[in-house]
């Protein structure tokens, strides 16, 4: 079969003159041109935002140089900052001047961030108040970071990968070891956070035999300075709670209510539920370590009635909460 020409096809799909002739001999008017509104909104124009605030791309944020840290890149919602030298660029619109001019890790740059005391400081429940380096003015004590618990939260196409705390494509998975999990440097967990058996920077003992897996987390509602959590149960992730599966987000130092930021524990129901004989199921939490919750989360034993393990030394450790236990530690 011979196809057409080009200007054959062309002549096939055009209106001839003659049609558009016999239109106007028989008095029936063309169709006028078909009017813009130019009050009909563009649907691919994305509003413009403000500093700190959530953005999708670079364009919606104000300032020289702005830049919308997008969901994909592990910000929830989106978060527009500033580059910048000092802190004059980094006020908001209600005029805050003590927002920090800080360079993250990982980052080239320094960019405008949030200060912030504790977590309610941040913009949402996305983000919590972690501590900086604030010796060069005590008057700034952290800035926001993103720590998501839900898919919800991210947008974009993302979701929340809860080991990190992170937005990512919905493909992502984290590798490394699950909460509770022994290791000995971050990369060893999926969280790319690791509490090893001897601290890094000050070389004592942590009270951790042989490491342990944790992540971060956002304390969740019901957490408070007088009953620790409100209910008889820790909160897991079937109780709404921000860590994956059955860990619980606990308090840290300086963490004083909801919206701080936490670390997630492994967590249990009974000690055969944790990793090995060297840990127990802590089922005794709050401040005075008088409430008895029905779920816990798995701590290392007391080493004078647990040996340690081969190549580690029973030792005293002053633990996070300011009391003394013996635990196992590498010789």
């Amino acid at each position: 079969m011979r196809l057409p020409s080009l200007s054959s096809t062309l002549r096939l799909l055009m209106p001839s003159t003659s049609v558009v002739m016999a239109a106007s001999l028989t008095g029936c008017p063309a169709p006028a041109p078909v009017a813009v509104d130019a009050n009909i909104p563009d649907v691919h124009v994305r509003a413009t935002s403000t500093i700190y605030g959530p953005c999708e791309i670079d364009a919606q944020c104000p300032g020289e140089g702005a830049i919308c840290r997008s969901a994909e890149d592990g910000y929830p919602m989106g978060y527009c900052t500033v580059p910048c030298s000092d802190r004059q660029p980094c006020e908001d619109e209600f005029g805050a001047q003590n927002h920090q001019c800080a360079q993250i890790e990982g980052q080239t740059r320094r960019y405008c961030e949030i200060s912030c005391i504790n977590g309610l400081d941040c913009r949402n429940d996305s983000y919590s108040c972690f501590d900086a380096d604030a010796s060069a003015d005590p008057v700034v004590r952290g800035f926001c970071l993103p720590l998501c618990s839900s898919d919800a939260q991210c947008g974009a196409g993302t979701v929340c990968i809860r080991e990190t705390g992170r937005c990512a494509p919905a493909e992502t998975v984290p590798e490394g070891g699950a909460t509770g999990a022994p290791c000995n440097t971050n990369e060893m967990c999926a969280s790319g956070f690791c509490i090893p058996p001897v601290g890094r920077t000050t070389g004592q003992p942590t009270g951790y035999t042989q490491g342990y897996c944790v992540s971060y987390c956002v304390l969740p509602p019901g957490f408070n300075t007088n009953t620790f959590y409100s209910g008889d149960s820790l909160p897991a992730d079937e109780a709404g709670g921000p860590c994956v599966g059955d860990s619980v987000c606990m308090p840290i130092n300086g963490s004083v209510a909801r919206r701080d930021v936490g670390i997630c524990l492994d967590g249990c129901l009974a000690d055969e539920d944790c990793r090995d004989e060297h840990y127990f199921c802590d089922h005794t939490w709050g401040f005075r370590r008088d409430t008895t919750f029905d779920n816990g989360v798995c701590q290392a034993k007391d080493c004078r009635t647990t040996p340690c393990p081969s190549g580690d030394r029973c030792v005293a450790v002053r633990l996070q909460d300011g009391t003394t236990s013996n635990r196992c530690a590498p010789m």
